[in-house]
């Protein structure tokens, strides 16, 4: 799969509930989220709440807009301050830390 820099949502289809994320590799992104949160060590602790409570199946990945590796976080910023995942989703605080 080619390499895509840049917005993605991880989202609950049971719920409509999504963490949202800026990457310069998204698929390689998701790999990692998969992982932490198969090991019950996923930073966001909502979003592994929701993993554990129903079925990994439950979650697909989104991509929200591609986006030069130069921009994405700031970015990242707007989709988390425009949707307000922090409040409704799955992000836990708005400024993004997470490995680009």
């Amino acid at each position: 799969m080619p390499r895509i820099s840049g917005i993605y949502a991880i989202v609950n289809v049971e719920t409509g509930k999504r963490y949202i994320g800026g990457s310069r590799n998204i698929t390689a992104r998701w790999n990692q989220h998969r992982s932490k949160l198969k090991t019950g060590k996923h930073g966001s602790s909502k979003l592994q709440k929701a993993w554990d409570d129903s079925s990994p199946s439950y979650f697909y990945l989104q991509i929200l807009e591609r986006v030069d590796k130069n921009g994405l976080v700031e970015k990242e910023r707007e989709w988390i301050a425009k949707t307000g995942v922090c409040k409704t989703g799955y992000n836990t605080y708005p400024d993004p830390s997470s490995p680009l």
